[in-house]
């Protein structure tokens, strides 16, 4: 804590030049490093004892670099694991009319992966009750992983009536892998969001997989459902978003 504390307390010494800590030195070096690509984004910095070396300090003087940078959220310390360059974090519109791709606020690319191939499956109790439909209903089900800024960012598991989407497979692909589009080619031109429900968790072995994640990275689990109307549930989706990539902004109901 003490070191910690040092640190806030330091940020307010001169940044560079000889009146400016040895650590503080460090970060700003390494911080030259991250912002020209040297260690690109994601990817491991030096281990302390290599960064100690380098810079001829001992390894508390790395850690408190280390740590300011993580201040800075320039770098995530992982226990066990070393300290990675972060991702870029999105900001995500929570919204009546929820696309996932619309949803992004400024300037995000994004793209959506199939991952193995769509099953149907009969319904249990939790999807049975969340789309409003008899147990045992056939159900498309199926998972997908999306991408944002070049890196994984959330994986989803999709949930639809078999009987009311016939060939969903297809028109999925069809689509490019867009929900939206795939549902409007059965003439749906609309629909709304009914629910999120949003928890924090850890990540399952096949999410860890997926989204290339430690088994200690916390995830945003959003639980969803979409209708044409309350009393219409169309799909269930429930989505694990890296929690450190991703901000939800909230909209208020207008009027």
């Amino acid at each position: 804590m003490d070191a910690i504390d040092n640190i806030v307390r330091d940020t307010d010494q001169p940044a560079s030049g000889r009146n400016a800590p040895r650590w503080r030195r460090i970060a700003e070096e390494l911080e030259q490093d991250i912002r020209n690509g040297v260690v690109p984004t994601g990817s491991p910095l030096p281990t302390v004892l290599e960064l100690a070396s380098r810079f001829a300090v001992n390894r508390h003087t790395v850690r408190q670099a280390l740590q300011f940078l993580q201040m800075r959220g320039l770098v995530s310390i992982e226990q066990g694991r070393g300290t990675f360059v972060r991702r870029p974090t999105f900001d995500y519109r929570l919204g009546r009319r929820v696309r996932f791709a619309d949803s992004f606020i400024g300037d995000s690319s994004t793209d959506n992966t199939l991952i193995g191939a769509m099953e149907v499956e009969e319904a249990l109790d939790k999807d049975a009750h969340r789309l409003n439909l008899p147990v045992g209903t056939l159900l498309w089900r199926f998972r997908t992983l999306r991408h944002a800024g070049g890196a994984p960012l959330a994986t989803s598991t999709h949930c639809l009536e078999h009987a009311r989407w016939p060939d969903f497979d297809r028109h999925f692909v069809r689509a490019g892998m867009s929900f939206t589009r795939a549902l409007a080619s059965y003439g749906l031109s609309d629909y709304v969001r009914l629910s999120t429900r949003i928890s924090a968790v850890l990540p399952t072995p096949q999410e860890q997989e997926l989204l290339n994640i430690s088994s200690t990275e916390p995830l945003l689990l959003s639980r969803a459902i979409d209708g044409v109307s309350v009393d219409d549930p169309i799909h269930a989706v429930t989505t694990a978003f890296i929690g450190a990539r991703i901000d939800f902004v909230v909209e208020p109901p207008v009027g």
